[in-house]
């Protein structure tokens, strides 16, 4: 193995190390704030889930009061995949997995911190959204 005081870096590298980057600073200011919007979108979703709190999720159906998350959604899909999806509206461990999933990726964009907890939530979300919202013929991002 390498000591890592034997590693040669190119010297053509170094202009990008410093103070020099591409960004200007309204740039770096905007992408800040379009992340924490991003992350309160999942952190609010997480606890109107929770608590009910009447955004899209009304106080009889939170979690707290003994709802589920994922019926909603899961049981209105349409389409081949509709079998697995109805299926797995309402089962416990698939209510667990999506409640961690928006407050695991709405607590890593609000703090710019815990990757692996974002990275988690994101795992668990595609792979149900995207074909969940294909299935019924809807093309992502098709106005």
């Amino acid at each position: 193995m390498t000591a890592r005081s034997e590693i040669r870096v190119d010297p053509h590298l170094d202009g990008l190390v410093g103070e020099k980057h591409y960004l200007p600073m309204a740039g770096g200011y905007a992408l800040g704030v379009l992340r924490i919007a991003f992350g309160f979108t999942f952190l609010w979703a997480f606890l109107d889930k929770l608590f009910g709190l009447g955004f899209a999720t009304p106080a009889e159906r939170a979690v707290v009061n003994g709802g589920s998350p994922t019926t909603g959604y899961l049981s209105g899909v349409e389409g081949p995949f509709a079998g697995v999806f109805n299926a797995m509206a309402g089962g416990a461990v698939w209510d667990v997995l999506f409640m961690a999933g928006l407050l695991g990726i709405g607590v890593t964009l609000m703090l710019g911190a815990g990757a692996p907890g974002g990275c988690g939530g994101g795992c668990v979300h595609v792979p149900v959204h995207v074909p969940g919202g294909v299935a019924d013929g809807e093309q992502p991002g098709a106005g």
